[in-house]
């Protein structure tokens, strides 16, 4: 299945249990007060990434 990320590219999940597992790993990561902008941003990524992939699952 394919999924557009927060971007706007396309991402190819072969395996919807495991990109959940991998997308709860980074989003929950624990980032520190002076982490950088580029940090965060990749946190709201994967958070983001982290929403759709449950929504998918959950429609599925």
């Amino acid at each position: 299945m394919k999924i557009q990320d927060k971007d706007g590219n396309t991402i190819e999940v072969e395996d919807l249990d495991k990109a959940i597992e991998h997308a709860e790993m980074f989003s929950n990561y624990k980032l520190s007060g002076k982490a950088s902008s580029f940090l965060k941003k990749r946190q709201a990524y994967w958070k983001d990434m982290l929403q759709k992939l449950k929504q998918v699952k959950k429609n599925k």
